[in-house]
């Protein structure tokens, strides 16, 4: 349970930072530790979700606390909070740790991508639905038999607020035939969803994805190889189906720092326009760095060919990203990212006036509160995004901004 006394709060991040002892009675002393240790023994007796409470009130207090930081990813560990775990460790291995415990660190990240069993994630929040960008103008010119004639764009306008709810459902399975002492390989199945609801039909939308493969975990690489198949409805409907192949790896170092990438391949079926039919290929390479053990910078490059008739999406995407996660006072976690996005139509229609081409500028931001729990384990947050994407033609300039507000699963 979270602490109700903000006072109390204050003086154990201080006692365990080893800060201001002296200022305190040996019994408030001994109290604050209490607390610290009675978390510890809710990890050792197997009720992490005890504990974890208790640690974020600590670090929300003070995010430079390493020790606790450790111990949180241990309980997240333990809760089998797989994603926050492995973000945690990561976390703590730019700290000043000695070497056999940035050791054993490693050895967890390495039992988090071999790890077996059931568990979810799910995340609902309420958006924004419909038209959230704003053209420069719906009208360009047309070239009919050497004559300019306008043709005026009708784009729907209406926009209103939804639900959306984002989660998975994954399985995984040691395979002891193919692993070593060096390697632990397992099988896995991911069956993701990502369902949004609105008032009007039009805006309803559904994406159901399954991914079964095979992951390697070394103590400082881990790989992957799936195939993927998934589904998506809009208004009710068949969209489109896609049936394709995803690797990706990480090589992981003992100060904190990671190489990233990831392939994908996917042939599309469109249920709806023939020409949006085709072949998407996609790669990306990044590298990311723990600091002070209490963040993560990193950028990432990608790129994109989607092969399809449609004169408009037949293009060449590239996109350079830079990213962040930043630990807080008060219990927040901000993860930043700005990126550039070039779009070149490989194939344009003969008849625009100009470069149909896109260079798009993007902002995104996330903050997440982790010391409110509401449910018992769901903590808020919110999410905010703003694109300006430029064009020769004014009818394919526009600006873009999207939101949302919600709760996610913690454990």
């Amino acid at each position: 349970m979270p602490f109700k006394n903000t006072a109390i709060k204050v003086m154990l991040a201080l006692a365990l930072s080893g800060s201001g002892a002296n200022a305190k009675p040996a019994e408030t002393q001994a109290q604050i530790e209490r607390y610290f240790l009675s978390a510890l023994a809710n990890v050792e007796a197997g009720q992490p979700e005890k504990a974890i409470p208790v640690f974020l009130e600590i670090l929300a207090q003070d995010p430079t606390l390493v020790r606790v930081r450790l111990e949180l990813a241990r309980a997240y560990f333990n809760a089998e909070d797989w994603q926050r775990a492995r973000q945690e460790f990561f976390i703590v291995l730019s700290a000043d740790l000695p070497e056999p415990v940035k050791d054993r660190v490693l050895a967890f990240i390495r039992a988090i991508d071999s790890r077996r069993g059931f568990d979810w994630d799910l995340s609902l929040s309420v958006v924004k639905v419909g038209n959230q960008r704003r053209y420069a103008s719906d009208t360009v010119l047309v070239d009919s038999g050497g004559v300019m004639l306008p043709f005026v764009f009708d784009r729907e306008t209406s926009d209103e607020f939804g639900l959306r709810a984002v989660g998975a459902l994954n399985f995984r399975r040691p395979i002891a035939s193919l692993s070593s002492p060096k390697a632990a390989v397992s099988g896995f199945a991911t069956l993701g969803f990502d369902l949004t609801e609105a008032k009007t039909n039009t805006y309803d939308d559904a994406i159901f994805s399954l991914t079964a493969g095979v992951r390697t975990a070394r103590s400082q690489l881990t790989y992957a190889f799936a195939p993927s198949i998934s589904t998506r409805y809009i208004a009710g409907s068949k969209y489109e189906d896609r049936l394709g192949l995803i690797a990706n790896f990480e090589r992981r170092g003992q100060e904190g720092g990671s190489v990233f990438g990831r392939a994908t391949f996917f042939d599309v079926s469109n249920a709806r326009n023939e020409a949006l039919s085709g072949h998407i290929t996609s790669a990306s390479l990044g590298v990311r760095q723990a600091i002070g053990g209490r963040a993560i910078l990193g950028i990432s490059g990608r790129i994109e060919r989607e092969n399809v008739p449609s004169a408009q999406e037949d293009a060449v995407t590239t996109q350079i990203t830079a990213f962040g996660t930043f630990e807080m006072k008060y219990g927040l976690t901000a993860q930043p990212s700005l990126y550039f996005r070039y779009k070149d139509l490989k194939n344009p229609s003969p008849i625009l006036p100009a470069s149909p081409d896109e260079k798009t500028y993007g902002a995104r931001l996330r903050v997440e509160k982790n010391d409110w729990f509401i449910a018992g384990s769901y903590t808020p947050f919110v999410e905010v995004s703003y694109e300006e994407t430029r064009s020769d033609i004014a009818a394919f300039s526009y600006t873009e901004t999207r939101s949302q507000i919600g709760i996610t699963r913690r454990f």
